[in-house]
């Protein structure tokens, strides 16, 4: 609305009080002064109000009409030019300070989730420690400890290409292990029972497995996969030498 219109008569007969009413005033003359008066005008009003000689809403409406004047001064902004230039470099520094601690909150997450990688894969190299040390005393007709996952992911090309059967040649049962998300590592994160070593319910060692040439050169790649890790297999190691490095692995060497 340009310019502001005469106020209005309040219910009590007190306009001739100073401020309480006020002329109108046209279109492209509202100034600093006219901002003073309705604020001068709100705050009579508001004393009146105190004294039960005016209501609240007409103290809103003293309000709205001091809001609009200043409208009109400051073009939409409350505040005066040279108080936003004034605060515009805090409100930068404000804005780098909240962007500076947004980055240091992420950077820390980051860290204290690095640190918990790293701690679940020391946990299950601690595990496979004992567990290699008990499989070094085994030979090939005892039975043997599976170690822990601790590396991260499942290996995606296999070292020798005889491990690496086509997907539909696989078992169905193991197809699904290689579709989930690879486990993280951890202290107690064993490789499912379908993965290939025959389990042995009377044995008191955890995931008891037998190894023996029945074992054959895809079930090694099923292992090679779900540790992420070549066992020291090259491409050529025949199916015995194949076995002979997973007994390695097994006994930590």
């Amino acid at each position: 609305m340009a310019g502001l219109p005469a106020s209005p008569p309040l219910n009590q007969t007190i306009d001739h009080l100073p401020y309480v009413h006020l002329p109108a005033v046209p279109a492209g003359a509202v100034t600093d002064a006219v901002v003073g008066d309705e604020f001068m005008r709100k705050q009579a009003i508001s004393a009146l109000a105190a004294l039960q000689l005016a209501t609240r809403a007409e103290v809103g409406q003293a309000a709205r009409r001091e809001a609009d004047a200043i409208h009109q001064v400051g073009g939409g902004n409350i505040a005066p030019p040279w108080f936003i230039a004034a605060i515009a470099p805090l409100q930068q520094g404000v804005l780098a300070a909240q962007q500076a601690a947004e980055g240091a909150h992420q950077a820390a997450q980051a860290a204290e989730q690095a640190m918990l990688a790293n701690s679940l894969k020391l946990d299950a190299m601690n595990q496979n420690s004992r567990i290699h040390a008990r499989n070094a005393q085994a030979t090939l007709q005892h039975l043997y400890e599976r170690p822990t996952k601790a590396v991260t992911g499942f290996m995606a090309v296999l070292p020798n290409p005889a491990m690496n059967p086509p997907q539909q040649g696989m078992p169905a049962g193991i197809a699904a292990v290689f579709t989930q998300p690879p486990p993280a590592p951890g202290a107690n994160v064993f490789p499912p029972e379908v993965l290939p070593f025959p389990t042995t319910p009377d044995s008191s060692l955890p995931f008891a497995i037998t190894l023996d040439s029945s074992l054959t050169q895809a079930q090694v790649g099923y292992l090679c996969r779900w540790y992420n890790d070549s066992f020291g297999i090259q491409p050529n190691d025949p199916h015995s030498t194949q076995l002979t490095k997973l007994k390695e692995f097994l006994a930590g060497r």
